[in-house]
C-alpha cells in the first residue's frame, strides 16, 4: 500500500488517529460528500413537504373563495326572483314584469335569462320576447313540485344544451346552455308557479379561470349528484357531464362542509384536490392540481441547491482526493518532470513537422491567405495573396498589415487581431479593402490564431474571399425593392387626389346637365344630348368614387365602425331600394331570410354597398323577365348571403380573376361592364368584416356570389381574456 514519502509504514490494525496522513484524507475524500449529500437530500425533501402544505393550503383558500362567489351569486339572483314573485303575486301584468327582469339581466352578469312560468310550463312573462307564450316541459328543466321541498324552496336544475327557453329543441355548439335556477310563486287568484333564472355556466367558468389565476390548477362547480355546472379550461371536462364516482361527492352527502384529498380528480392522473359544500345549496366547489406539477415544480427550485450541493459535495471530495494524491505523489516528482521534458522534447519536433505541412498547404490553397505574428507583422503569404494584392511575397514579408481605405477599416483589423491574441479563437467578418491605387472590394474575412512555444496565441493566420459581386447585387435588389414601393406610394396619392380633384367639375357637370334637360324638354334632340352628357358623367362620377375607395382601402383609411345587428331588415331596405332599376328591366327579385335571426357584427352601409353592388352587376347582366334572387340564413357557425342571377355566367378560369382590381369578365367585355373596380372594392370589404366573398357558375345558367360572414346572437356572451 502506498504511503506518504518519509512516513514509515502503518501497521495493519492501527487506531485512526494513527494513520498516514495520505489514508486519512483519502477516508475524508469518501465521508465528507457523503455527508454533504445526506444534508442536502434532508433540506430538498423538507422543502417538498413545505411546498405540498402550500399548495393544499392555498387550494383550500381558493375553494372557499370559490364557494363564497357561488353562493354570494345565487344569493343574488335569488334575491332578483324574490322580488319578481312579489311582483307577480301583487298582480303586475307581464308587460309590467319585463322591464324588471332586464333590470335584473343587467346587473347580474350570472344570468343568461329570466322568466314567469305557470304550473304547467307556460311563459307567461321573460326578459326574452320570443319566450313569452312558450310552453316548456317542466321536468326537462328539473323542476317540479317535490323539487320545491328542497333547501329554502329554491331548485338548481339539470344543465341544459339551448340558449334560450324557445330554442330547447335546437340544436347548439357543445358547452353552450343554461343551468334553471327556480322559485316557486304564487300568481295572482292563488295559482302556483315558477320564478325562473337561466344561469350562464360561462360567467362562473370564468370567474374560476381568473381566480385560479395558474394554468396548472383546475376548478369545477358540480351538483351532489355529479354532474358539472361550470368548469374551467384546464379541468378538462365538458358542463352537463357527470362524474358521480368524484370523492368528494361522498364525503359531502356523509355531511362533510369542506376537505381536501390526494387520488383522481376531475380528470385522470393523481391529483391534489380541495372541494367545499355551498351553504344552503345541493352544490360544491372542486380545486385541484396534478401531483406531478407539484413535483415538476419542486424539481424546477430544488436543480439549482441540488447542482450546488452535488458540486460542493465532488469539490470536496476531489480536493480530499487531490491532497492525499499529492502527498502519496512526492517520490514520484521527479521522475514525472523527466517525463514531462521528453514529452515537451517530442511535441516541439511535432511542431515543427506541422509547421512544414502548413507551409505546403498554405502554398497550394486558392483563397488568399497570410500569416502574422504576434505584432501583426507578416510572416508569410501564399500565391493567391500576390495575385490578388498585387504585391511580391519579398516586399511584405517582416512589414506591418495595413488597410490603405481608411482609419476604421485599420482599427477594425487591430481590433480583431487583438482579440485573438488575447483570447484565442477564430473571427470572421466583413470589410472594405484598398489596394496603393485606390481600388475598393468587399471582403469576407476569417482569422484564427495558432498557438506559440509557450502555449499562448504565437500568431495569427488571415484568409479572405472577395464578395464584392454579391454585396452590389444585393445593395442592387434592395434599391429596386425600395422603388418599387414608393411608386406603388405614389400611385395610391395620385389616385386619391385625383379622384378628390375630379369630383367637384363633376357635379358641376351633372348639375348643368341636369339643368339642360329640363330647359330642352322642348327639343329632344338637345334633351337627349344632355342626357347622353349626364349619364357620362354619372359613369365618371361612379367610377371616381370607386378610385377613391379602393384608394383608401389600399392605405389602411377606410374605417370601419360595425355593430351587431339582424341582417334581415337592411336586405329587406336593399330590395325596396333597388325596385326602380328592377322594373326598367322587368325583373322579379326573390328575397328570403328565413324565421331565424341573422345576427352579426357588420358596419351596415358598407355591407350594403357590398350587396348593393353585387344585385346591380345581376340585374345588369340578367334577360328581361328573368328573376334575381337574394337569399340568406346561417351556415354553421357563419351567415350566408346568395345573390344568383340568369345571366351569362363567368367563365371557370376567371372565377379568382374577377376580384383584382379593373379586371373584367371576358363575358361582359361587350360594353355591358363596368371599371372592374366594385368587385374588387367588395371583396376587400368583406374581408375586413373577417368573412369570405366568392363566385361560381349556376346550373342551368347564371352566377352565384356568395357572403360568408361571423355569426353571432344579442344575448350571446364572450368568455373572459385570460
Amino acid at each position: 500500500m502506498d504511503t506518504a514519502v518519509g512516513a514509515p509504514a502503518a501497521e495493519p490494525l492501527a487506531p485512526l488517529w494513527r494513520l498516514p496522513a495520505s489514508r486519512a484524507l483519502g477516508l475524508l475524500s469518501w465521508l465528507v460528500p457523503a455527508l454533504v449529500l445526506l444534508a442536502g437530500g434532508l433540506l430538498l425533501a423538507r422543502e417538498y413537504r413545505v411546498m405540498r402544505g402550500q399548495q393544499a393550503e392555498r387550494q383550500a383558500l381558493l375553494a372557499r373563495v370559490l364557494e363564497d362567489h357561488a353562493t354570494r351569486s345565487l344569493d343574488s339572483v335569488a334575491l332578483a326572483l324574490s322580488g319578481l314573485a312579489d311582483a307577480a303575486a301583487r298582480g303586475v301584468p307581464p308587460e309590467g314584469l319585463r322591464p324588471l327582469m332586464q333590470q335584473s339581466l343587467t346587473a347580474l352578469t350570472t344570468l343568461r335569462g329570466v322568466a314567469l312560468l305557470d304550473g304547467r310550463g307556460h311563459v307567461l312573462a321573460a326578459s326574452d320576447a320570443a319566450d313569452v307564450g312558450v310552453f316548456v316541459d317542466l321536468v326537462r328543466l328539473g323542476i317540479s313540485g317535490a323539487a320545491a321541498a328542497e333547501g329554502r324552496g329554491e331548485v338548481v336544475g339539470r344543465f341544459v344544451a339551448a340558449r334560450q327557453l324557445s330554442s330547447l329543441d335546437q340544436q347548439v355548439p357543445q358547452g353552450v346552455g343554461f343551468v334553471p335556477f327556480a322559485r316557486p310563486v304564487r300568481l295572482p287568484g292563488g295559482e302556483p308557479g315558477w320564478a325562473l333564472a337561466l344561469l350562464n355556466p360561462d360567467a362562473f367558468a370564468n370567474f374560476q379561470q381568473v381566480a385560479l389565476a395558474d394554468s396548472a390548477s383546475a376548478g369545477a362547480l358540480m351538483r351532489l349528484d355529479g354532474e358539472f355546472v361550470a368548469a374551467t379550461l384546464e379541468s378538462g371536462v365538458e358542463v352537463g357531464m357527470r362524474q358521480p364516482q368524484l370523492p368528494a361527492l361522498a364525503r359531502v352527502n356523509a355531511g362533510e362542509e369542506f376537505g381536501a384529498w390526494e387520488g383522481e380528480g376531475l380528470s385522470p392522473g393523481t391529483h391534489l384536490a380541495a372541494f367545499r359544500a355551498l351553504r344552503l345549496r345541493p352544490l360544491l366547489v372542486v380545486v385541484e392540481t396534478e401531483v406531478d406539477e407539484i413535483h415538476d415544480r419542486w424539481w424546477a427550485r430544488a436543480r439549482s441547491p441540488l447542482l450546488l450541493t452535488l458540486t460542493t459535495a465532488l469539490a470536496l471530495g476531489l480536493l480530499a482526493r487531490a491532497a492525499a494524491a499529492s502527498l502519496r505523489s512526492r517520490e514520484r516528482a521527479r521522475e514525472a518532470l523527466d517525463v514531462a521534458r521528453q514529452r515537451v522534447e517530442a511535441s516541439e519536433q511535432e511542431l515543427r513537422a506541422q509547421l512544414g505541412f502548413a507551409r505546403s498547404l498554405l502554398a497550394s490553397n486558392p483563397l488568399p491567405m497570410a500569416v502574422l505574428d504576434g505584432e501583426r507583422r507578416y510572416l508569410d503569404v501564399n500565391p493567391a495573396w500576390e495575385q490578388f494584392t498585387g504585391q511580391r511575397r519579398e516586399a511584405v514579408l517582416g512589414q506591418p498589415a495595413r488597410n490603405e481605405c481608411s482609419a476604421e477599416a485599420s482599427a477594425l483589423h487591430a481590433q480583431m487581431d487583438a482579440q485573438l491574441m488575447a483570447e484565442g479563437g477564430e473571427r470572421h467578418y466583413e470589410a472594405v479593402w484598398c489596394n496603393a491605387n485606390g481600388r475598393q472590394r468587399d471582403l469576407f474575412i476569417s482569422k484564427a490564431s495558432f498557438p506559440g512555444t509557450d502555449g499562448r496565441p504565437g500568431g495569427i493566420v488571415v484568409a479572405f474571399m472577395d464578395i464584392s459581386e454579391f454585396r452590389e447585387a444585393e445593395r442592387t435588389t434592395r434599391a429596386a425593392r425600395d422603388a418599387a414601393l414608393e411608386t406603388s406610394r405614389a400611385k395610391s396619392e395620385f389616385i386619391a387626389n385625383v379622384s378628390h380633384e375630379l369630383r367637384t367639375p363633376l357635379q358641376s357637370i351633372l348639375g348643368f346637365s341636369e339643368l339642360g334637360q329640363v330647359r330642352a324638354r322642348a327639343h329632344p334632340r338637345l334633351a337627349d344630348m344632355f342626357a347622353d352628357v349626364h349619364n357620362a358623367g354619372r359613369r365618371m362620377l361612379a367610377l371616381v368614387n370607386d378610385l377613391l375607395d379602393l384608394s383608401k382601402i389600399e392605405q389602411a383609411q377606410e374605417q370601419l365602425h360595425p355593430e351587431r345587428q339582424d341582417l334581415r331588415p337592411l336586405l329587406r331596405e336593399l330590395a325596396a331600394e333597388l325596385q326602380p332599376l328592377l322594373a326598367d328591366k322587368q325583373l322579379g327579385l326573390s328575397v328570403r331570410g328565413g324565421d331565424q335571426e341573422l345576427v352579426a357584427l357588420v358596419d351596415a352601409p358598407r355591407l350594403q354597398q357590398v350587396l348593393r353592388n353585387l344585385l346591380a352587376n345581376a340585374i345588369k347582366f340578367s334577360p328581361s323577365g328573368a328573376a334575381v334572387e337574394l337569399l340568406a340564413g346561417v351556415d354553421g357557425q357563419r351567415l350566408r348571403i346568395d345573390v344568383l342571377d340568369r345571366g351569362p355566367g363567368i367563365p371557370p378560369a376567371e372565377l379568382e380573376q374577377i376580384f383584382e382590381a379593373f379586371v373584367q369578365s371576358t363575358a361582359t367585355k361587350d360594353g355591358s361592364g363596368g371599371t372592374g373596380l366594385g368587385l374588387a372594392i367588395a371583396r376587400r370589404l368583406v374581408v375586413a368584416h373577417g368573412g369570405e366573398l366568392r363566385a361560381a357558375n349556376r346550373a342551368g345558367g347564371g352566377a352565384v356570389f356568395s357572403v360568408w360572414l361571423p355569426a353571432t346572437r344579442f344575448g350571446d356572451t364572450t368568455p373572459a381574456a385570460l
